[in-house]
């Protein structure tokens, strides 16, 4: 009976330590996954292949989940994503970083002056962006010239409309009139009529032709004003490749 207890208690020690052993095992993996991926992107990140190296060193960061030296991967996500252009994430990687990362993990002020670089380029990324967002439909063109010119436009062919008018009863009047030209009194209201209507369209003739032009001068003059150069706002990348390396 001793024996089978002997038995039993040595089985249950090796089962403990290969399962301790198996646990290790299962530790070390993803350790050793990052540490291929954190070296992969390492690599694309010197050949300038920044996209690549993003994606390794976020999967080497996603892999070293509870390792205390995870935090330090951040700086390397954010050096990446500034060499994509990508602001945005870049400041925000660097943020992390800055909070995550031990008080005497390297390249903490590094982090923090492209931090502040990247928080400025941002804002001033949206100081030129918000005044056109922010501007009423139709503020970036003026409609007064166009308006001038339709108005006059149609005064213009009412005139012709009028005047043609004018023509045709001026004509028949003047045909029942004798060669003397002395007309029937009856048709007295007639002609004061097309007088006043031939009126009318030299009133709509030399109007309308005003606003036109006056709508056609405004036109060039403020197209030609809204010409000037629109100031715009482009920042550089640093161009600087230093990157973070971290041991796990």
């Amino acid at each position: 009976m001793r024996k089978r207890t002997c038995q039993w208690a040595f089985l249950a020690g090796f089962l403990a330590a290969c399962s301790a052993h198996i646990a290790l095992a299962q530790d070390e993996a993803p350790t050793a996954r990052a540490r291929q991926a954190f070296e992969g992107a390492d690599a694309h990140f010197e050949n300038g292949e920044y996209a690549q190296a993003l994606t390794g060193y976020q999967y080497a960061y996603d892999l070293m989940e509870g390792h205390p030296n995870r935090s330090l991967i951040l700086f390397n996500i954010g050096r990446a994503n500034e060499e994509l252009g990508r602001s945005g994430p870049a400041a925000e990687a660097f943020r992390e970083f800055l909070r995550l990362a031990p008080s005497d993990a390297p390249y903490r002020d590094r982090a923090e002056e492209r931090l502040r670089e990247l928080d400025l380029r941002n804002q001033l990324d949206r100081g030129v962006q918000e005044p056109a967002a922010s501007r009423p439909p139709g503020a970036e063109f003026n409609v007064t010239p166009i308006v001038l010119i339709a108005v006059g436009g149609a005064a213009l062919i009412t005139g012709a409309i009028t005047g043609g008018v004018a023509l045709s009863e001026d004509t028949a009047i003047a045909e029942s009139c004798d060669e003397a030209g002395s007309c029937p009194a009856e048709l007295r209201p007639r002609a004061e009529a097309a007088q006043t209507l031939a009126n009318v369209t030299d009133a709509l003739l030399i109007g309308g032709a005003a606003v036109a032009l006056t709508g056609l001068v405004l036109f060039f003059v403020l197209t030609e004003s809204g010409d000037e150069a629109t100031a715009s706002v482009a920042c550089a990348m640093t161009g600087c490749t230093t990157t973070l390396r971290v041991s796990f």
